[in-house]
């Protein structure tokens, strides 16, 4: 399938800067086939994403915790050899 030809003009064309994006506008499509150009993501695609997005925070959310948990024994046990040496 083809890529849709678009076409792009600057509202006052006398006023333009060379390397401006500021006031493009899209014009009308040059047939009507190309207006049925997708533009957009599908669904399909969209839940992919957010499906690998929810098994990677899967994954990573209780390694998190883990090492929280582990970094407040070590600080625990820092604690009581502090107290033990009487600091």
């Amino acid at each position: 399938m083809a890529l849709p030809r678009v076409l792009w003009q600057t509202e006052d064309a006398c006023c333009a800067v060379p390397g401006s994006y500021s006031k493009w506008i899209r014009m009308k499509p040059a047939s009507p086939i190309e207006n049925l150009t997708p533009l957009g993501f599908t669904v399909v695609e969209l839940l992919a994403t957010v499906a690998i997005i929810f098994t990677i925070a899967a994954m990573a959310i209780p390694r998190f915790f883990a090492a929280v948990d582990q970094a407040k024994i070590a600080r625990a046990v820092a604690d009581v050899h502090a107290i033990g040496t009487g600091v």
